[in-house]
Formats: C-alpha cells, sequence, structure tokens
C-alpha cells in the first residue's frame, strides 16, 4: 500500500521481491538492479579530481 503511494507500479512489485531475496554474491549489482526497478535516475559518474 505505501509503494503504491508513493507512485511505484504495482507490476514491478514482484521483481523487487525477487531482488530483494536474491542471494547474489555482489550486492552492488543488486542494488544497482533495486534502484532501476525503483525509478530512480542512474547515477552521474563524476571525474575523479587530481
Amino acid at each position: 500500500m505505501w509503494a503504491s503511494a508513493a507512485g511505484v507500479q504495482a507490476a514491478a512489485q514482484p521483481r523487487i521481491e525477487e531482488l530483494l531475496r536474491a542471494r547474489e554474491t555482489f550486492v552492488e549489482e543488486l542494488f544497482d538492479a533495486l534502484l532501476d526497478e525503483l525509478g530512480f535516475p542512474e547515477a552521474a559518474h563524476s571525474e575523479p579530481q587530481p
């Protein structure tokens, strides 16, 4: 219910649950996929400062 109030599409919910229950070794990859499913924009990569 709270997700719907926040604008998360109901069709995305099974995929979000799948990601939250995953047991992948690299959590970074899962986290990126979760952010994509939740609709967050891709982070801009800044160049390292000298």
